[in-house]
C-alpha cells in the first residue's frame, strides 16, 4: 500500500499591514493555505466586491486600485474557505504648513495641524531626486531634522497618516508637497560700536522679511531682531557684557517658515590700540597695536569668515569735531595723515581709527593730536632752570611740556604745570629750552630752542654783627651782581659787599642786561640754639640736647664754655638731629655755663643762651610696676639749683622720659614689653640734667596672679620659659641619675654648686597651660608614690612639695597641694611645718530636762605647731617640738592606742598620745578627715572606729600612706602597715598658717585668701577690674631657691592692670607677708 500524505496544517489569514499610494493598494497577512492552495485578495466597497485577485500562497501583494478619496474602501484576505477580517483602507492626508530653521543649532522642523490619533511619516524630495528615506512614524504636529538639506537646495517635504492598532498597520498615501524654504542670506558687512551691532546683507527674493541672531557658546544672546522686506540693513543693541565668541547671522523669513542661516561673521569687540599720535606741523603719524584678538566661533560653529588680523584701518582726522580727512589705509603699525589748511590758532585735532576684518568693523579708537606749536615765554635760572611756557598756536587746555637741552643734547622733557612752568635740574653745559604741546598719547611739534644762563654763584661770607652781615660770593670777578638782605637790594660791581641786618636771609645773582642767572640764596643766623637739656655722664661727658633757631637748618654748633670771666671755644660738631655729646676739658670746673653758636654753611651766629652744670645724681631709688602703672620714688637732692627731676624708661635699649616732676615721687600709665626694661632719674635746672642715678630694673622675679593660677615672670607676659630650681638632698640613697616628673619636667643631679640637684621645668611642659589645664594634681600624686620607691626620703617629699608650690605654674588649688598635700576633696592634709593644727576638743554633756540640747559641746581649743626632727637619721613631723623630743630621747613612754579584733581603736586623750612609737618610728604622716563626721546630737557618743574621726595616719612610705588614706576614706576597718590615732569624743580639727599683715604676725585657716585678709581689713575692693592700689604681698621662697641660689623672698603681684577679680582668691602659704599702704604712703 502506498503511504498515506498528511495534510498541511491550515490557518487563518490575519492582515498587518495595508498602505495605499498613488492607486498601488499594499497588503501584509499571516496564516496558510494548507495543500498549496493560494490567497484570495477582495477589495469591497460596502457590499460591493470590487476586486477578487489570487495571488497565490505569498503572504504579501500589491494590487492596482483606484480608491477615490473620501469613500470607504476594505480590503481582505480569503484561503481555503477562511477569511480575514475587513480592514478599512486609509485615504485621508495631511500637509505640512511651516518650516523653521533654529539660527543656533540649524536645525529644521517641520509643523501641520495634528491628525487625531494617527501618526506621520514625512518624506523629503531634494533637487527633484529619489525621495529620502522616510522618517519613523511620530506623534503631534512636528518633527526635528537636525541635519536638513543644504542651503539652496530644492526641497519638497510631504506626510502620510500612520493608523496603529494591535497587530495592524495602515499607511495612507502621501499628502501634498511642501516647499521648504532654503534661500540662503549672503552677510555684507558687519560693524560693532559702543555695543550697537549694525549688520548688511544682500536681499533674498520673495522673503517677507529678515530674522538676525547674535549667537553665544550658549545659543542665541537675546532676543533675535525681525526686519520686514525690502530692508536689508539692521541695527541692534544685543547687550554684549562679557569678553567672549559671538557671531551674527541672518535668515530669510516667509510665509512657510524661515530659512537657513547666512554664514556666520565673528563680531570684533575690541578697537585698535592708539599708542602715539606725532605731528611736525605738516603730518599726524598714528602707531598702533592691532586689536587683542579676533573673533572665533562658539562651539558648535565654523570658524568665521573674517581674517584673524586686520586687513587694514579706516582712519579719520577731525578738528573742532568736524572731520577734514578720510583715508582707507592698509594694515601697517603706523598710519599718517595729511593736515590740511587752514590750520587755525587753537583748533583742536582728534583722530578716530577703526579696525577692517573682512567684511567685519570694530569699534573706533580714538586719540588727541597736536599739529600746533607751543611757545617760550621766560627762562629763569636759580637753582633750578624754570622755564615758563604759553599756549601759541596750540588749542585752549592742551599740556604743554618742556625741555632742557645741554649743548644741544636734549634731556628728558618735564610737563609745565598749572601756573605755566616747568623746572629742570641746572645741567652742566651751554643750555637751551624748548616747549610742545603732550594730549595724552599725542605729542606735537617742538619749538624753536631758547638759550638759558646758568652760571652759579657761591656765597663764601654771611657773618651777623652789630646790625650789619658781611658778604662775600665767588664768580667772575668783573661781573655784576645783583645781591639782597631781604628788601633791601645792590647792584655790585665786584665780590662783596656790606648791608645793614634787615632781614635773616640775603640772595645773589648774576645779571647781564634782560637776563638772569641762577640765585644763590643763604638763611643769616641771627640767635643762637636755644638748650633743652644738657645732662651729665660719667668720664666729664655732657649730652647736650638743644632746639635750633627756626631758621636757617644748621650745619654745625659751636660749644662755649664760661666761668670766672673766662670763654672757651670749643670745636665745631655736627648739627645732627639736635643732640651732641661733649667731654669737658680738664680745665673746665663744675660750676661753668655752657652756650651753643649755631653755624650753618658759610653763616654764623652769636651764642645762645646758657645753662649751668649739675653732677650730682638722686639716691634710694625704688620701682613698682603693676602692668599698667609704675610707681617711682627717689632721695630728694638738696642742691637749691635743683628745680625738678626727670624719670627715664629705657627698654628696648631705648630711653624714653616718662615725665618731669618736682616731687622726688611720681607714677606714670605705660605699657613695658621689654623684660629688661630699666628706670633712671635726673636732677634738672632749667634745660640741665644731673647725673643719673644707677638703672634699676622694672622687672626681677614676681609670682604674677592671674585668675585662678599664679606664675613666675620676669617680663610682662606669662611667657613659657625654662624654670630652674635648686634642691637639696631628696633621696636615700642619692640618686645619681635623672629622674623623670609629669609633664616634661625632671630632676637632675647637679654637676657643682651648693645643690645636689636641678628641678628643671621646660618651657614646653604643660605645667605653663592655664588655656587647657591638664589633672596636674592627678598627675603628682600619681608620681610621688613611684618617688618614694626610688628612695624619696620624708624630708625629700616636704622639700620637693615646697619648692614646687612657691615657684612653679599652678593653680589655686595645686598650690595647696604642692605645699601641704591638701586635698579638699578627698579630706586630708599632710602635716608639714609651718602648719598649726587646731584641735576643738568637744565634751559630751547630758540635760535630763531637755534632751534636744544633750550632745557634745566645745570643752576646749589648742593648736598645736606642726615641727620637723631628726628620728635616728630620718626626718621626721610631729605636732609638738617638745614631746617630740621628749619621747625621741626616752623621758616618757607612750602607750599605743590599742586595736581591736573588729578594727576599733582607743582614742587620745590629748597631744601626748600622738607621740606613741607606732606613730614616731612611721615619719610620712597625714590627717584624714572622716567622710562623715558624727553628729553632735545625745544620741551619739562618738564611735572607737577610725572611720568615723579626724585620724593622724603615719606609714614608712608615700605608697603605704595612700594606701591608708584611701581604706579610711573608703570606711575600711583594717589599713594596712600604718599607724593611726585619733582624738577621744568628738574633735573638729582645722590646719592653720601664719601670716603677718603690715607686720603682725595672724594665724588663719589653711585656704584663707588674699582677698579674706583684705576684706577683715575693710580693704577688699569691688569685683571689678579696677588697680589694686596700696597691696603689697611676698613669699617666701624656702625651699623653691633658684640655682644660683636665694635671692629674697618672691614679690607677689596680684594680677596686671586690668586686674583679673578672681586674683584675690588666691590662697595664703604660711610666712606670706602682706603689707596694706597708708593713704601718706600710697
Amino acid at each position: 500500500m502506498a503511504a498515506e500524505v498528511a495534510e498541511p496544517e491550515k490557518a487563518e489569514p490575519v492582515i498587518t499591514r495595508v498602505r495605499y499610494q498613488d492607486g498601488v493598494l499594499t497588503v501584509s497577512w499571516t496564516g496558510s493555505t494548507g495543500l498549496g492552495i493560494g490567497f484570495l485578495v477582495m477589495v469591497w466597497n460596502g457590499s460591493t466586491k470590487v476586486v477578487d485577485a489570487s495571488v497565490g500562497t505569498a503572504n504579501s501583494a500589491r494590487l492596482l486600485v483606484e480608491v477615490p478619496p473620501g469613500e470607504t474602501y476594505e480590503v481582505q484576505v480569503g484561503a481555503s474557505g477562511r477569511a480575514s477580517a475587513k480592514v478599512a483602507i486609509l485615504t485621508a492626508t495631511a500637509a505640512i504648513e511651516l518650516a523653521e530653521t533654529a539660527a543656533a543649532t540649524g536645525a529644521l522642523t517641520l509643523s501641520w495641524p495634528a491628525a487625531g490619533p494617527d501618526r506621520c511619516m514625512v518624506r523629503l524630495v531634494v533637487n527633484g531626486g529619489a525621495p529620502d528615506p522616510e522618517s519613523p512614524p511620530v506623534a503631534g504636529g512636528s518633527l526635528r531634522i537636525d541635519q536638513p538639506p543644504p542651503a539652496g537646495s530644492t526641497v519638497a517635504a510631504a506626510l502620510a497618516r500612520v493608523r496603529e492598532s494591535p497587530g495592524l498597520v495602515v499607511i495612507g498615501p502621501y499628502g501634498p508637497a511642501f516647499a521648504v524654504p532654503t534661500a540662503e542670506p549672503e552677510l555684507l558687512a558687519v560693524g560693532y560700536e559702543a555695543g550697537r551691532l549694525s549688520v548688511a546683507w544682500h536681499a533674498v527674493p520673495g522673503a517677507d522679511g529678515y530674522r538676525v541672531s547674535v549667537l553665544t557658546e550658549r545659543g542665541v544672546l537675546g532676543t533675535p531682531v525681525e526686519v520686514a522686506a525690502p530692508a536689508t540693513t539692521a541695527e541692534l543693541e544685543p547687550a554684549i557684557t562679557d569678553p567672549g565668541r559671538y557671531l551674527v547671522v541672518v535668515q530669510a523669513v516667509g510665509e512657510a517658515g524661515t530659512g537657513p542661516t547666512s554664514a556666520p561673521l565673528g563680531i570684533p569687540l575690541t578697537a585698535p590700540t592708539i599708542t602715539g599720535v606725532t605731528s611736525n606741523g605738516s603730518t599726524v603719524s598714528i602707531d598702533l597695536r592691532p586689536p587683542d584678538s579676533a573673533p572665533t566661533a562658539p562651539t558648535g560653529y565654523a570658524a568665521p569668515t573674517a581674517p584673524t588680523a586686520p586687513t587694514g584701518y579706516a582712519a579719520v582726522l577731525l578738528r573742532d569735531g568736524v572731520p577734514v580727512v578720510r583715508e582707507s589705509l592698509g594694515p601697517a603699525g603706523t598710519l599718517s595723515l595729511a593736515v590740511p589748511e587752514p590750520r587755525p590758532r587753537g583748533a583742536a585735532y582728534t583722530v578716530a581709527v577703526r579696525a577692517q576684518l573682512g567684511r567685519a568693523v570694530g569699534p573706533a579708537a580714538s586719540a588727541p593730536a597736536v599739529p600746533a606749536t607751543a611757545a617760550v615765554g621766560a627762562v629763569v635760572c636759580d637753582t633750578d632752570l624754570v622755564v615758563t611756557a604759553g599756549a601759541g598756536h596750540l588749542a585752549a587746555g592742551v599740556p604743554i611740556e618742556a625741555v632742557l637741552l645741554a649743548d644741544g643734547v636734549p634731556g628728558t622733557p618735564e610737563r609745565v604745570g598749572p601756573d605755566g612752568t616747568a623746572v629742570f635740574t641746572v645741567r652742566p653745559g651751554r643750555l637751551a629750552v624748548a616747549v610742545r604741546g603732550v594730549d595724552g598719547v599725542a605729542t606735537g611739534p617742538w619749538s624753536a630752542p631758547v638759550p638759558a644762563p646758568s652760571a652759579p654763584v657761591a656765597v663764601t661770607l654771611a657773618r651777623a654783627d652789630g646790625g650789619q652781615v658781611a658778604l662775600a660770593w665767588s664768580g667772575p670777578a668783573d661781573g655784576g651782581y645783583r645781591v639782597a638782605v631781604g628788601d633791601t637790594a645792590r647792584l655790585i660791581q665786584g665780590q662783596s659787599a656790606r648791608l645793614p641786618l634787615t632781614a635773616d636771609r640775603m640772595t645773589v645773582a648774576q645779571v647781564a642786561g634782560p637776563a638772569r642767572g641762577p640765585v644763590t640764596a643763604l638763611d643769616l643766623v641771627t640767635s643762637g640754639p636755644r638748650l633743652t637739656e644738657v645732662a651729665i655722664g660719667g668720664d666729664r661727658a655732657v649730652t647736650v640736647r638743644y632746639a635750633p633757631p627756626p631758621a636757617p637748618p644748621l650745619t654745625a654748633v659751636r660749644p662755649v664754655l664760661r666761668w670766672d670771666g673766662t670763654e672757651f671755644e670749643a670745636a665745631d660738631q655736627p648739627a645732627g638731629p639736635g643732640e651732641l655729646t661733649l667731654t669737658l676739658p680738664d680745665g673746665v670746673p663744675n660750676t661753668a655755663t655752657l652756650a651753643l653758636r649755631g653755624v650753618a654753611g658759610a653763616a654764623a651766629g652769636p651764642p645762645g643762651p646758657a645753662a649751668v652744670l649739675l653732677t650730682a645724681a638722686p639716691g634710694g631709688l625704688r620701682v613698682a610696676y603693676d602692668g599698667s602703672t609704675l610707681r617711682v620714688r627717689w632721695t630728694a637732692l638738696a642742691s637749691p639749683l635743683v628745680d625738678g627731676y626727670r624719670v627715664s624708661l629705657t627698654a628696648d635699649g631705648t630711653e624714653t622720659v616718662l615725665g618731669d616732676t618736682h616731687a622726688p615721687e611720681g607714677s606714670w600709665p605705660v605699657e613695658i614689653a621689654d623684660p629688661a626694661a630699666t628706670v633712671t632719674v635726673r636732677g634738672t635746672a632749667g634745660p640741665a640734667l644731673g647725673a643719673a642715678t644707677p638703672p634699676v630694673p622694672v622687672y626681677t622675679g614676681t609670682l604674677v596672679v592671674g585668675g585662678g593660677h599664679l606664675a613666675p615672670q620676669w617680663g610682662p607676659e606669662l611667657t613659657p620659659h625654662q624654670l630652674t630650681l635648686g634642691l637639696p638632698e631628696l633621696f636615700a640613697p642619692p640618686r645619681r641619675e635623672p629622674v623623670p616628673l609629669p609633664f616634661g619636667c625632671r630632676l637632675t643631679p647637679a654637676a657643682d654648686g651648693p645643690y645636689p640637684y636641678l628641678l628643671h621645668v621646660p618651657a614646653d611642659s604643660r605645667m605653663w597651660d592655664f588655656t587647657e589645664r591638664p589633672d596636674v594634681i592627678a598627675a603628682w600624686a600619681a608620681a610621688f608614690p613611684g618617688l618614694g620607691a626610688l628612695g624619696l626620703t620624708p624630708y625629700g617629699y616636704a622639700a620637693l612639695g615646697e619648692a614646687l608650690s612657691r615657684a612653679v605654674p599652678q593653680t589655686f588649688a595645686e598650690t595647696l597641694y604642692f605645699a601641704y598635700g591638701l586635698r579638699f576633696d578627698q579630706g586630708h592634709f599632710d602635716l608639714r611645718p609651718g602648719l598649726v593644727l587646731r584641735v576643738e576638743y568637744e565634751s559630751y554633756q547630758t540635760i535630763q530636762a531637755d534632751t534636744a540640747v544633750s550632745g557634745f559641746v566645745t570643752g576646749g581649743v589648742a593648736d598645736y605647731e606642726v615641727a620637723s626632727y631628726d628620728n635616728g637619721g630620718t626626718w621626721t613631723t610631729g605636732l609638738d617640738a617638745f614631746l617630740a623630743q621628749l619621747t625621741l630621747w626616752g623621758g616618757t613612754a607612750v602607750p599605743a592606742p590599742v586595736w581591736t579584733r573588729e578594727g576599733q581603736l582607743s582614742g587620745a586623750g590629748g597631744a601626748l598620745d600622738l607621740f606613741a612609737a607606732p606613730l614616731r618610728e612611721r615619719p610620712f604622716a597625714r590627717l584624714v578627715l572622716p567622710v562623715n563626721q558624727p553628729s553632735a546630737l545625745s544620741s551619739s557618743k562618738g564611735s572607737p572606729w577610725p572611720k568615723d574621726n579626724a585620724v593622724l595616719v603615719a606609714a614608712a612610705g608615700l605608697a603605704g600612706l595612700a594606701q591608708a588614706t584611701d581604706h579610711l576614706r573608703g570606711r575600711a576597718t583594717a589599713f594596712g602597715d600604718a599607724a593611726a590615732a585619733y582624738p577621744r569624743g568628738r574633735a573638729v580639727l582645722r590646719a592653720m598658717v601664719r601670716v603677718s599683715v603690715n607686720g603682725a604676725p595672724r594665724l588663719v585657716p589653711l585656704g584663707t585668701t588674699l582677698g579674706n585678709l583684705l576684706a577683715g581689713a575693710g580693704r577688699r575692693p569691688a569685683a571689678v577690674p579696677l588697680p589694686l592700689d596700696g597691696v603689697t604681698l611676698h613669699r617666701a621662697r624656702a625651699a623653691a631657691a633658684l640655682a644660683d641660689g636665694p635671692d629674697g623672698d618672691w614679690p607677689v603681684l596680684p594680677g596686671w592692670r586690668p586686674r583679673d577679680p578672681a586674683a584675690l582668691d588666691l590662697p595664703l602659704l604660711h610666712g606670706d607677708r602682706l603689707d596694706l599702704a597708708t593713704d601718706a604712703e600710697r
